[in-house]
Parts: structure tokens; C-alpha cells; sequence
């Protein structure tokens, strides 16, 4: 199992520079757009406020780390919670030497897909920042493979994974609003699951296959964020 996950590694971990740049390039763009309409609430002394969400508002939302890019939607319930739906996507490819020294990794390549349903719920205003919790389900789904070839030409390895994985997330965070309309914000999110792993191993006239099942928890990175509220 332990030799599984991290042979798994690259789909959590590997900078995929893409589509980290598109992402950037649709926030500076948002805010470009948005900059028109700073039709911000204001306190009476001036102060620039957080606003008021209305039951059936509309949210997009935009996100971005060192491992993968997403995007999902809003829809308010109440003035303070409101659904999410999200989904992210993450892809690599990779070519390094590997030990021992008479083997070479060739071509790497990883992919995977996940998406959340959630419920998230919004505090009180503080200035122009608004904290907020959440949870719901999330289920996944990825498959990478490696080939190693050997400097003596012996036949080549190649070794392909597939990672199934399901259950229940929780995220807490907090957005600064630029305007009424866009908000920038940081999250960290945390999975618990059930999670599935098939390993096929060919090369050298055999083939060999494992799998394994397990209940993981995982505590995520932070997570950036660009939401447009319609």
C-alpha cells in the first residue's frame, strides 16, 4: 500500500505550470473587468464593507495552488449559506533519471479529476472580509503511468496505477472584497475517505497486478481563490 500511494505522488505534487498560468491570467482579467463596477457598500464613516448576500445569488469561483487548477459555483440558499459545486483538474508529465543508475525513467504521466458537493455557511461581515466553514462529499478519480527503460536494452517496465477515492471534506476560510462583486480568499480543506488503488506492473515477459483499499485522511494545503458574485 505504502509503495502504492507513493508512486501516486505526482498527482497531488507536481506543478502543473499551464494551467497554474491560465488560472493567473483569469484572475488579472476578473480584475480588470470587475474594476467598473465598485459599486461597493460602504459603513457610515466611510468604511469599505463586506456585502450582503440574497437567497438565490449566483458565485464563480476560481482556484489555484502548485498542484492543480478549478473552478466551481455558488448558489446562496440564505443570506448566509449557500451550495458549492467545484471540480479540479490535474495533469503532468515528467522524464528524470531513477536508481538504481542502469535504469532510466522514460516518459511519466499523471492525471486526475475530483469533484465536491458541499454546504458552506458565511459570517458575520468584519470590514470588507467575510470568514466562512463548509462541508460535504467529494469523490476523485486518477491514473498515472511510467515506463523505465533500460541502458542495456533489456525489455522495458512500464507501470500504470489507477486511484479511486470518496467521501467527506470540511474547508474553512475567509474572502477580502476588492468590490460587491469580486472577492479574493484563502482556504484550507481536509478529506477523509474511502480510497481504492489498482497497480499494473509489465515488463521482462511477466505482468503483475496488486491492489489495495484503505480509509485516509488528509489534511490539504491552502488554497487561493478568485470569487465573482453575480
Amino acid at each position: 500500500m505504502e509503495q502504492g500511494m507513493t508512486s501516486y505522488r505526482p498527482f497531488a505534487h507536481r506543478r502543473i505550470a499551464g494551467l497554474l498560468f491560465s488560472t493567473v491570467l483569469v484572475a488579472v482579467a476578473t480584475i480588470s473587468l470587475s474594476a467598473p463596477l465598485r459599486a461597493q457598500q460602504t459603513a457610515q464613516d466611510g468604511e469599505r464593507v463586506a456585502p450582503e448576500f440574497r437567497a438565490g445569488q449566483w458565485g464563480a469561483q476560481f482556484t489555484a495552488t502548485s498542484g492543480f487548477a478549478g473552478a466551481g459555483v455558488l448558489r446562496f440558499r440564505s443570506p448566509q449559506t449557500a451550495w458549492t459545486l467545484d471540480g479540479t483538474v490535474a495533469i503532468s508529465t515528467n522524464t528524470r533519471s531513477n536508481s538504481p543508475i542502469i535504469y532510466q525513467t522514460g516518459d511519466m504521466s499523471a492525471a486526475s479529476v475530483s469533484t465536491r458537493l458541499g454546504l458552506r455557511r458565511y459570517a458575520a461581515t468584519h470590514g470588507p472580509i467575510r470568514s466562512f466553514y463548509g462541508g460535504g462529499i467529494h469523490a476523485g478519480v486518477g491514473r498515472s503511468s511510467t515506463e523505465q527503460r533500460n541502458i542495456m536494452d533489456s525489455p522495458s517496465v512500464t507501470q500504470t496505477m489507477s486511484l479511486y477515492n470518496a467521501g467527506a471534506f470540511g474547508e474553512v476560510g475567509a474572502s477580502y472584497f476588492v468590490t460587491s462583486h469580486l472577492a479574493l480568499g484563502a482556504r484550507g480543506a481536509g478529506t477523509v475517505g474511502f480510497e481504492r488503488s489498482n497497480r499494473e506492473t509489465k515488463g521482462s515477459g511477466s505482468a503483475q497486478k496488486q491492489s489495495s483499499n484503505g480509509v485516509n485522511l488528509r489534511l490539504g494545503s491552502v488554497l487561493l481563490d478568485v470569487t465573482l458574485f453575480f
